[in-house]
């Protein structure tokens, strides 16, 4: 059951939460927990799910978390990558990239740190850590998480398949394995499925030709 203060939050922008969470105002704490937990837990999460399709390990919940806000608080407890957010830009798309490249690292120091690392897997880190530092401009951070809403509107294994190959970086051939298929048939699927989400996105009066997939 929610407290009245906790009720009020839902009143109140993403920029006025910020606002009080960097000039410590009374109840600092609270609105970053509802901010965070609360209205964004879900881009966190699906930040970590994907992260998690391509090492193929699970990372814990609330070491992700505390991840998150060592990060935004800063060593100097300045909050300074939270004032890097652009207040004017939608949050979601700013925290799910934030959270992504954290939860990166998170993993590359659990593959690192397990003995039964295949002699592959030096160059697998190399190429995610390419990856999780690749530059997007903020118009490409709203658009995925656009693109993240239409894939929840498709049923598995559309789904699953597309947020391995778009979030997860996977091959047709690593795509393949994780759903016991051969490559050929993963690539087909694949394609059947971005045929599904452009049915979808006209459905929604959205050109698929046009609509940005990351």
């Amino acid at each position: 059951m929610s407290t009245s203060f906790e009720s009020d939050f839902q009143e109140v922008s993403d920029a006025a939460l910020w606002h009080q969470i960097l000039e410590k105002e009374h109840g600092w704490e609270k609105a970053y927990d509802h901010l965070i937990h609360k209205r964004y837990g879900a881009v966190l999460k699906h930040a970590k799910a994907s992260v998690e399709f391509k090492f193929g390990v699970e990372l814990e919940w609330r070491g992700v978390c505390n991840e998150v806000f060592l990060s935004l608080y800063g060593k100097k407890e300045d909050w300074k990558n939270l004032r890097s957010w652009d207040s004017t830009r939608p949050m979601a798309g700013w925290l799910w990239v934030l959270t992504r490249n954290l939860c990166y690292r998170i993993a590359r120091k659990e593959y690192a740190r397990q003995k039964s690392i295949t002699s592959n897997t030096g160059e697998e880190l190399e190429h995610l850590h390419a990856v999780s530092g690749k530059n997007r401009t903020e118009t490409q951070f709203d658009e995925i998480i656009a693109f993240d809403h239409f894939l929840s509107m498709l049923k598995d294994p559309c789904e699953r398949i597309l947020r391995l190959k778009y979030f997860g970086g996977f091959t047709d051939a690593e795509i393949g394995k994780k759903l016991n298929i051969t490559r050929e048939w993963a690539n087909q699927k694949r394609r059947s499925c971005l045929g599904a989400l452009a049915k979808i996105l006209e459905d929604q009066g959205i050109d698929s030709q046009s609509f940005y997939i990351p």
